[in-house]
């Protein structure tokens, strides 16, 4: 399949996957700012997917951009529109203070967001925020149901298994 590096014969269908591509270097090296007008292209036409992974070059800086206020909004682009990943994300910057002053009763509520939205990132920091008391008191029940409900949504991820296993074994 060729790939339009303008995006503009095959519309914002195949931007998502220029982007991808770009951003991992397949096929070629040293191309991860080309993914940055790519991924605009697809966001401007609503795809959720396309704006996270803007936001998180935004947000990273990795091909030269830093501005976590365009970061947010495109996270919250993203999550509005469903895509959990973004919510987390988002969730973490308000958790953190990062591009904005730290609210965790916004990050508690973005990571529920996320996790109803099949996320188990944020299944698992909603939990995390319930086991220490992390700006929404503490509750062990709510914290293993969502730690739970984080292993159920992403069984295969070592990384998460072992944070959760950690997580409970403090309770």
């Amino acid at each position: 399949m060729a790939y339009n590096p303008d995006c503009d014969d095959d519309g914002a269908r195949l931007c998502p996957s220029l982007g991808v591509m770009y951003y991992t270097g397949e096929g070629r090296s040293g191309v991860k700012a080309k993914s940055l007008p790519a991924y605009q292209s697809a966001c401007n036409t609503g795809d959720a997917k396309a704006c996270f992974n803007l936001g998180y070059l935004n947000e990273d800086g990795e091909v030269g951009v830093f501005d976590k206020a365009k970061a947010m909004a495109l996270y919250k682009s993203a999550c509005d529109a469903g895509f959990g990943r973004a919510c987390s994300n988002l969730g973490n910057m308000y958790l953190l203070g990062v591009g904005t002053p730290v609210d965790k009763r916004q990050a508690e509520a973005l990571f529920g967001k996320a996790c109803d939205g099949g996320d188990a990132g944020g299944c698992f920091n909603q939990g995390a925020m319930y086991s220490t008391n992390d700006g929404v008191g503490v509750d062990a029940q709510r914290t293993r149901q969502l730690f739970e409900k984080a292993a159920m949504i992403d069984p295969v991820d070592a990384n998460l298994k072992a944070r959760i296993a950690v997580a409970l074994i403090g309770q």
